[in-house]
Formats: C-alpha cells, structure tokens, sequence
C-alpha cells in the first residue's frame, strides 16, 4: 500500500503544477463535530505508553488546528480528529499540544503520538502512513506591495506565475522565514537546501499570524505560505487584499497528499491499520472541511483535483 501511495504521491509532483488549491476547515455543525473536553484531554507528562492510548499532537497551526476562541476545535484536523475518535472506540484518544520538532522526537522515540502529516523520504524512515487523505494546497510565495519591487527588480514578474528555484537563485539575500523542523514538500525542501547560504533566513518558531505580520511591516521580503492559512489571517487581521501579493510558483507541485502518520513500531501499524479499515472511507467524511476556508474559485480548483483520486467522495465534480 505504501508504495501505491508513493506511486501518488510522485504523479502530483510530476503533474499537477499549476493548478490551485487547498484543504482546510468546516465551520458547519452536522453530523461532524467537535471532540468534547470529556473525551479529548490534554496529554499528561510524561507519555503513557499503554496500548490503547493515541495522543494526537496538534501543533500551533491556524486555522488547521484551533486552540482558543469561538472557533475552538473547530479547524480542519480538529474535525478529522474528532472523526477519527468516534470511528476508533477502542482507543482512549488524548490532545498533546506541541511544535514540530517535539512531534517528530516522539515519533523517533515511538512513543504512542500520530498526526496529520504530509510524506517526506526523511519521515518514511521512523513513521507508518495511512492510506491518503486528501490532497492539499502547497505552499505559494507571497509578497507585501511594499516589498513587491524586490520579485520585480530580481525577476521581471509583474503578475502570473513564477519559479521557486529561479526566485531563490536570482534574488540573493532575500528575507524570508523557515520553521525549524518542518516540511515545505519534498521539492521546495530541496529548492530551499540548494540556496539556503545565500539567502536571509529567519529561523525560529513565529506563529503563522507573525510571520504575516512581519511581512506587512516589510520585515520581511516574502513568505512561503499555505494559501487557505493567509485566507484565515487576511479576514482575522482585515488585510486589505490588494496589500498582499499571491505568486502561484510554477515549478513545484500544486497540492500534496496528507496522511495520518504514526510511529513505525507494531504499535503505530496497527493505529494505521485500524484508520484505513474505517468505512465509509475517513477520506469521504472529511471532503467539506476545507471549503468555508476557500475563495469560490480555489473551491472548484480544490474539488477538481480530489475528484481523481477520489471520484467516489466528490461524485459531483465536472471534470474538463
């Protein structure tokens, strides 16, 4: 199965460049709800490893995990979460709130933690996948207006699409900002490693939300961005779109699988196991999730490219 869902994985990065979308989260009460205080606990210290326990760790990601505020467990993987609680009974389903590089320690350490990741070669090394998700957007560069003139002066863009390893070879000592510890996919990874010397990082663990921030105050030359988490931060701040510029980057893939992923341990395999046996397929339950956090025309885009993989879960879906 593992090798069927690289096989995937490699035609998205081979053929869906250019195309635009993304995954997100459902605001909609209904037959998908949030996990309640009473079954979902903050993780104690440290972790048990009784067999029946899985934390899921959720990191500081808005809006795909919501930790505080009228939207609370209401973000993307906090309802795939909660879908996957009520289909795994036989599980005590416990939240670890963490950053990336504590998700991958326990990983390494197999300890009883799984997440929503997306595959990386490096991860595959210490983690069981699951069957896929769903397909999500991939990152996008974006630019302030104020800082727009760098991408023209180094690139010549005015509008449309760009490369990401030309912006980075030609624009030396551009600013922007990296997590320590965590995936741009496999291809801007490696994009991103060819170049690192030359360019102005920001390394450290800013929320989304800062780095945003950062980028309007002209701190910073660009970020690299999930276009459904600047939908998020555009509407909670009141940015004016016309302030923050999109660059759709032509040379790397458009959207990436996501798995659950667990250790690679007998453990973590039959966690896997037990997800893949849900029926309907967790796939199908978790279509909507994303669509209240996107623009009309990224729905269709959203909806278009899922429909390959998953014509029996977007069955309404007009293919050109």
């Amino acid at each position: 199965m593992l090798q069927l869902l690289k096989r995937i994985y490699n035609y998205w990065a081979v053929n869906s460049v250019g195309v635009a979308a993304l995954l997100c989260v459902l605001l909609h009460t209904g037959s998908t709800q949030a996990v309640t205080e009473a079954s979902t606990s903050e993780a104690p210290q440290p972790i048990s490893q009784d067999a029946k326990i899985i934390y899921w760790v959720k990191p500081a990601f808005e809006p795909l995990y919501i930790a505080a505020g009228p939207l609370r467990d209401r973000g993307a993987g906090d309802l795939v979460i909660a879908d996957l609680e009520r289909h795994l009974p036989q599980y005590d389903h416990r939240v670890m709130r963490a950053n990336y590089i504590r998700l991958m320690g326990e990983l390494r350490r197999g300890h009883n933690v799984c997440a929503i990741l997306h595959y990386t070669p490096e991860r595959e090394t210490y983690t069981h996948y699951s069957d896929m998700l769903l397909l999500i957007p991939s990152y996008q560069i974006y630019s302030s207006v104020g800082s727009i003139d760098k991408l023209k002066h180094h690139q010549g863009w005015l509008e449309g699409n760009l490369g990401f390893e030309p912006l980075l070879a030609n624009s030396p000592k551009l600013r922007m900002a990296l997590t320590p510890g965590h995936s741009y996919g496999k291809e801007r990874d490696n994009i991103i490693g060819r170049y690192r010397e030359q360019l102005n990082i920001v390394r450290g663990y800013a929320g989304h939300e800062t780095l945003l921030k950062m980028l309007m105050a002209m701190r910073l030359d660009v970020i690299l961005e999930l276009p459904w988490v600047i939908n998020h931060y555009q509407k909670q701040f009141g940015i004016d779109p016309a302030q923050l510029h999109k660059v759709t980057l032509n040379d790397v893939p458009a959207f990436e699988p996501v798995y659950i992923v667990c250790p690679k341990n007998p453990w973590g395999k039959a966690v896997v196991t037990a997800v893949n046996g849900i029926e309907p397929s967790i796939s199908g339950m978790v279509r909507h999730y994303i669509e209240d956090w996107l623009k009309p025309e990224e729905i269709i885009e959203y909806r278009k490219a899922n429909s390959i993989i998953f014509p029996e879960s977007f069955p309404d879906t007009i293919q050109e």
